[in-house]
């Protein structure tokens, strides 16, 4: 029962968390196709005859790489979902005033990278032991997913700027261009350079550098 527990909340940990600091129901309990599907999967896994389920995904391989690129699909349609419900559940919310900026821009961005990386923090006992030492693809895919879908769809300063240019996206290309992004990497991950590839290493080296902040494991920070 507490492995099938923690796979439910591995799973579904954005799709919990998430409703209910929005004020709806979790995924869990309005979706009645969630557990029993979590439930196969994890029969699969563990149960199925021959170990054939587990035997194939735990080597890398096609069908690995398949599953990550299906499950970063429905990981970033649960990254825009969630992140445009927060946008208009704070924005049209009678707390909601607009005197800094026209949208509210962290509640559905923190909204939007947190479904989408929810799981690897449940359940809490782990503590925030998964960003201990540097912060998961998984946590820093969702923020820049967010962060693009955003800027392009909903800040209208941005979109104000863009259209100066001459650019105008339209929601369905920002949306394809985040799911590409997120699937374009995992496969990547999967099949050529490990869970640990990061394709903005780079930029994190160079920010790093400018503000004399030690990398990941590197160094201590100066105060907790």
């Amino acid at each position: 029962l507490d492995s099938f527990v923690r796979t439910v909340m591995a799973t579904f940990g954005g799709g919990i968390i998430m409703p209910l600091l929005l004020g709806m129901r979790p995924f869990i309990f309005a979706n009645d196709c969630a557990i029993p599907c979590a439930a196969f999967s994890w029969w699969c896994v563990n149960y199925f005859p021959g170990d054939l389920v587990y035997s194939i995904m735990k080597d890398k391989g096609p069908a690995r790489v398949v599953c990550a690129f299906f499950f970063e699909v429905v990981r970033g349609n649960v990254i825009l979902g969630w992140h445009n419900a927060a946008f208009n559940v704070i924005g049209q919310g009678p707390q909601w005033k607009p005197d800094y900026y026209p949208v509210p821009i962290v509640g559905p961005i923190a909204i939007g990278t947190i479904a989408g990386s929810m799981g690897a923090y449940l359940p809490f006992d782990k503590g925030l032991s998964p960003i201990a030492g540097s912060v998961p693809w998984a946590t820093q895919g969702a923020f820049l997913s967010t962060v693009f879908y955003f800027l392009n769809v909903h800040d209208p300063t941005w979109k104000a700027w863009l259209a100066g240019m001459g650019v105008l996206p339209t929601t369905a290309m920002v949306h394809t261009t985040v799911i590409l992004f997120l699937t374009s990497t995992v496969c990547m991950q999967e099949a050529y350079f490990g869970a640990n590839f990061n394709p903005f290493g780079p930029v994190h080296y160079v920010l790093y550098k400018v503000f004399l902040i030690p990398p990941p494991n590197g160094g201590k920070v100066k105060r907790n």
